[in-house]
Formats: structure tokens, sequence, C-alpha cells
């Protein structure tokens, strides 16, 4: 089974003013891996989705010229098995940010007894490495022998990726973050879980791992998936309602903040629209 989610609203909170705040936390991440979101604190996630959305908003309105400094850069991705989600994600980003890609799809690169001399290895041309993982603690590994960057596109102990669409979608539909209540419908050792589990808190956003009917929820839920889904987890008047399925969105979403990690890492890139209101004046 794959991961649903049900999100609706609370209450009302303060609005704190983002812009000084965010400015100083760009330095900070340039040069760090991405590896679970536990590694970065809320200012530094908050600003990773400022700079998506902003990616986004600069695309939609051929505004692209000099977005950024990532054009001719290479990165490597190491993949333990092809995704048709992760690899569209993949080239979505190298299209858009005009990074050149060299893709390498290996399901037995963790069985290598030195894993971070694979790492090391990746890193010798490339400015940053994204890779997938099917065992816990191979990315750590692949990282600590890495010279440059690396971007977790998945493993068994976090998806920071899928955890901040997420976010994001929720936060472009409800305009803020804190106080809402969103609802786990999926298994309890999902990476996307994990990753949640420790990004939301620093959200101020109330995680349940209870099930919900949308028959139960408020006027405002709406609806997110992990795709690609099968047919009995969840039925198509939910999966494809018009007004509170988010599920493309976040599909999407997904691409820009993958997106907004690449920039980050490897620039020093400065957002041009005005900060997103994470709390609820």
């Amino acid at each position: 089974m794959n991961n649903c989610y049900f999100v609706g609203r609370i209450f009302r909170a303060s609005y704190p003013m983002l812009c000084k705040r965010f400015s100083s936390q760009i330095q900070s991440i340039k040069g760090r891996d991405f590896l679970d979101v536990n590694d970065f604190t809320a200012d530094e996630l908050k600003f990773i989705i400022w700079t998506a959305l902003d990616l986004k908003s600069r695309y939609k309105n051929s505004q692209t010229h000099g977005m950024c400094e990532t054009n001719g850069l290479l990165m490597s991705s190491l993949l333990c098995e092809c995704s048709v989600k992760t690899q569209l994600n993949i080239e979505k980003a190298s299209q858009v940010l005009g990074l050149r890609n060299c893709n390498i799809v290996d399901k037995k690169w963790e069985l290598a007894q030195c894993v971070d001399e694979t790492g090391r290895l990746l890193s010798i041309m490339p400015q940053v490495v994204l890779a997938s993982s099917s065992k816990q603690g191979s990315l750590r590994e692949l990282a600590a022998g890495a010279s440059v960057p690396v971007i977790n596109m998945g493993s068994p102990d976090a998806n920071p990726l899928s955890a901040m669409a997420h976010a994001m979608t929720i936060l472009t539909c409800l305009s803020h973050l804190e106080r809402i209540r969103i609802a786990w419908v999926g298994p309890s050792d999902s990476a996307v879980l994990a990753s949640l589990l420790l990004m939301m808190p620093k959200f101020r956003t109330h995680l349940h791992m209870a099930t919900e009917m949308v028959d139960e929820a408020s006027l405002k839920w709406i609806f997110l998936h992990d795709l690609p889904r099968t047919r009995n987890e969840v039925t198509d008047d939910v999966f494809h309602h018009k007004k509170n399925s988010l599920v493309w969105e976040s599909a999407e979403n997904h691409a820009w903040i993958l997106m907004a990690v690449l920039v980050n890492v490897l620039t020093d890139y400065a957002p041009t629209i005005p900060p997103p209101k994470f709390t609820e004046e």
C-alpha cells in the first residue's frame, strides 16, 4: 500500500516576517548533502520551499533567463532501480536548470564492500550526486566518501523530497503550514512517513497516524498520494476529486523541490518572489 494524506485546517496563528531570517541561511545550504530533513533547520527547509516556489513561478512566467548559475554543471545519478517518477524528475531538473546528467541504474551498487569509495568515484567530475538506495545507511556511507553534495532520491531511511513536495503543495493550497492537521493513511514503515515525522514539527504542523474518512473531514480537506497507486488503495471519486485532490500538483512539485535543492547546494540562490507565509495571520 502506498501513502495517502488527508489535510485540513485547525485554527489561526501569527505570521512572522521571514525575509531577514531566510537571507542568512543561503550560505549554509550550499555544498551540503541533502539526505534527510532532520539535517536542516526549519528556516533552511522553508528556504528550500521558497526557492521551489520561486523557480516554478519564474518558469511558468517564462522568466528563465539567468535564473540560476547551474547551466552546464554535471550531475551523476545512481539509482538502485528504474522508477518513472524519479527518472522523470531528474530529466525535468536537467532540462530546466541546464545540468548535464550521467545516469546509472545498478541494483547491486550497495553490495560493494566499500560504498564510500563508490561515492568518491562518482564525484571525480560531477558537482553533485543524486542517489537512491534499498538498504538503510547506504546513502550516508556513500556521502561520506563523496567530495560533492549527495541528494537522497529515495531510501528505506527517508524520502525527504516527497515529504517536502507534500509540504509545498499544502502550503500553496492552504497558504500556511502551522497548525494544519495531516492524517496519515498508509504503512507505518514508510520512508515518506519517517521524513514527515521529523519535518512537520519544525513547521508546527500536526501529523496524525490514523485513518480519516472524507465525510468526516473539514470542508477544506485535500488529498495527496505518493504515486503510483493500486486500485484498492483509494476510490476514484477521492483520487480524482476535481476540487480537493492535489495528487498531480504534488507530483509536479516534487520536481520543483528537487530543483530547489540542486540550486541551493550548488549556488548561492536568491529568490525573487516574496517569502510565503508559513503561519496563518
